[in-house]
């Protein structure tokens, strides 16, 4: 839950709304939303390493592709710099993140646009 709430805390500081799984519905753009997909603690022959393998998609909506972009563009950019240091306000420390994929999507029912970035955290529990 550490990891979590830091990552809500680097999010939190990018000009945009976060929120878990899902937003209320009929929520302004530009918005966040980031879901857990998958978390395995390593192990080695000798027993549990105190390193876990945490997946999260993080979708970033908007009103405009560029405002999308560019919000994405921003979280990356966060993402890449968290290696190697403790997340948000938690002492939880990361040791690698990897941007595994990024898709772009358009949402014609709400007409807004949608970019959603899969990640890898490594980091020791």
């Amino acid at each position: 839950m550490d990891l979590e709430k830091g990552l809500y805390t680097e999010l939190s500081a990018l000009n945009a709304s976060v929120y878990p799984v899902m937003a209320p519905q009929n929520t302004p753009a530009p918005y966040i939303i980031y879901t857990l997909s998958n978390n395995k603690r390593l192990e080695v022959l000798t027993g549990v390493v105190g390193l876990v393998e945490t997946m999260y998609e993080i979708e970033v909506y908007g009103a405009t592709y560029t405002e999308t972009k560019d919000l994405a563009a921003s979280i990356v950019h966060l993402l890449q710099t968290l290696e190697g240091s403790a997340i948000g306000t938690t002492t939880t420390w990361i040791q690698q993140v990897t941007i595994e994929n990024e898709i772009d999507m358009y949402e014609p029912e709400t007409r807004i646009y949608r970019h959603m970035i899969e990640i890898t955290i490594y980091y020791e529990e």
